[in-house]
């Protein structure tokens, strides 16, 4: 749910006119809704799935970065 929220937040930022600090919020809310994805794949699945699914942050940050023109979220993959 709240990964939803996230994108949907992701998306309105995403629409609205540039201003500074937009392209910054949005890509910390994209981060934050795979984020959000990666604890619910933990709680999911028991046992050591929890480094599988901060691996699996990267990926998913990098495809996003494709699909919207975020600068920011190169760094936040890359960390």
């Amino acid at each position: 749910m709240l990964a939803a929220l996230y994108g949907y937040a992701t998306e309105l930022l995403s629409k609205r006119p540039p201003r500074p600090g937009t392209a910054a919020s949005a890509a910390l809310f994209a981060t934050g809704a795979v984020a959000c994805l990666a604890l619910a794949l933990t709680f999911a699945l028991d046992k050591g799935w929890l480094t599988v699914a901060l691996t699996l942050m990267v990926p998913g940050i990098a495809w996003i970065s494709e699909q919207r023109p975020l600068p920011a979220l190169r760094s936040l993959a890359a960390r």
